[in-house]
């Protein structure tokens, strides 16, 4: 049987038997004769981890941001949104009071909080004071 002088271990054994650590444990054992292959391996999974992670630098907590955009509604009801223009999300659904249409831009300032809210969805936003812009909301 091939695969059993490969790797040191029978299918039945991988799947079912009491060595069975995960796909993980399949694979060092495969690469542990090939020192290069070894490190090439987890070169690549360092990489893929690293490059999964986004970089979007998240502002910290009590800062003051000024955003200026259009308010839309969120995936939750009663939510409302606003992206800035580094494309960082923004849960905008504390501001009173509401803007009646969203048909124009608003400017808004606000301070980043910590606090959960239940639409799950961007950085929430605290004390907010905003002023309607002249500007028209393009149709989304």
């Amino acid at each position: 049987m091939k695969f059993r002088s490969e790797c040191g271990v029978s299918r039945r054994e991988l799947f079912w038997g009491e060595r069975t650590i995960g796909r993980w444990w399949f694979v060092a054992k495969a690469l542990q004769g090939d020192s290069m292959r070894a490190e090439l391996f987890a070169l690549a999974v360092a990489l893929t981890a690293v490059s999964s992670v986004q970089v979007v630098a998240q502002p910290s907590v009590q800062q003051r941001v000024i955003i200026t955009g259009c308010p839309y509604a969120g995936v939750t009801a009663n939510c409302l949104m606003m992206k800035s223009s580094e494309g960082q999300v923004y849960n905008i659904s504390g501001m009173t009071p509401r803007p009646r249409a969203m048909d124009r831009m608003i400017r808004l300032r606000g301070s980043v909080t910590d606090k959960l809210s239940m639409c799950n969805e961007g950085i929430v936003l605290d004390r907010i004071r905003w002023t309607r812009v002249r500007q028209q909301c393009t149709k989304q």
